[in-house]
């Protein structure tokens, strides 16, 4: 059994009993029997649901889940691993107040970062089942029109300026951004394109993390230099790597940051 502040891990499940975990807004229910694994979940509509539970076996049976699927395996066992994972996709945030850095000035963001759990079964052979969101945010598009852009999905956020003020929310990691704008004029942020599929996870200080990036801009322009900075000073330096990146990038390049939504 993983450490009880831990919601992920390995976890040894009774088998032919429903087991549960409970995590922010999300219920997630396993059971295990001869051949299969059965997996239940449900997200609760409000995405900070502050709540850390593990039932095994779990009291009562998945009774509202937003979908339920069987999983046929030659050896299905009864050992699980959770593990959190980032999105697959860019992330748009959107601060809840309106943040504009002035020019020649810097900062530095505590962003919170949407989360999935990825389940494996745990037998013979390791068996990847699925990913599910803790909460899956709304999807959005980034760019100036339909043909130029992406899709990314969307989430509002705090944008904190110090990480203790996030508090700590266990569905949730804490994306260090720092913003420099070296432009002529001030720079509104409404809006930061954040590419999380190419940051590692990492738990570190009872709280969970991912790299620091820094966006510099350079001149008046919705663009910006990012790098990604996974040794500055406001990430901690003792830490457990969850998650490698999904699809890494060049640490240092350039990219469409700051640009209005279509």
């Amino acid at each position: 059994m993983a450490d009880p502040g831990r919601w992920w891990g390995e976890f040894d499940t009774p088998l032919d009993q429903w087991s549960r975990w409970l995590i922010g807004p999300l219920s997630l229910w396993a059971r295990a029997s001869a051949g299969e694994w059965r997996l239940s979940w449900h997200s609760d509509a409000d995405r900070l649901l502050d709540r850390l539970s593990v039932e095994m076996p779990a009291t009562g049976e998945p009774d509202n889940a937003d979908e339920t699927t069987r999983y046929a395996l030659a050896d299905a066992g009864n050992r699980l691993r959770l593990t959190p994972r980032l999105a697959d996709r860019p992330v748009v945030v959107r601060p809840e107040t309106p943040l504009v850095i002035p020019s020649g000035q810097n900062t530095v963001l505590f962003v919170g970062t949407s989360l999935w759990v990825r389940i494996e079964s745990l037998a013979a052979d390791t068996a990847l089942l699925t990913d599910v969101p803790i909460f899956r945010p709304s999807d959005t598009w980034f760019g100036s029109n339909t043909r130029i852009g992406e899709l990314c999905y969307a989430s509002r956020t705090k944008a904190r300026t110090s990480a203790e003020l996030l508090g700590r929310i266990p569905h949730r990691a804490v994306t260090p951004v720092e913003v420099i704008n070296k432009g002529a004029d001030a720079l509104p942020v409404s809006q930061l394109r954040i590419p999380v599929q190419a940051l590692s996870l990492f738990e570190a200080g009872s709280r969970l993390w991912t790299d620091g990036i820094r966006f510099t801009r350079e001149l008046n322009s919705t663009a910006a230099e990012f790098e990604i900075d996974s040794a500055a000073t406001y990430v901690p330096e003792n830490r457990e790597v969850l998650a490698a990146p999904q699809r890494p990038i060049a640490h240092k390049s350039v990219m469409e940051v700051f640009s209005s939504l279509f």
